[in-house]
């Protein structure tokens, strides 16, 4: 996933094999996924988690 993006992973990102095989690396069976910190926040920390995605995604 590395590869195809051209950069590192970033914290709270991790991979995704669509097809459930681990093994299979093929660009087209994987999904960049984000992975966000536990339930029960605070909106503040919420509305920055929100503006952070879109720095990253938009």
């Amino acid at each position: 996933m590395e590869r195809e993006l051209k950069r590192l992973l970033l914290p709270g990102e991790n991979v995704h094999h669509i097809n459930g095989n681990r093994r299979d690396n093929r660009p087209e069976n994987l999904e960049l996924w984000v992975v966000h910190q536990p339930k029960g926040q605070r909106p503040e920390d919420l509305v920055e988690w929100a503006n952070e995605i879109l720095r990253r995604y938009a």
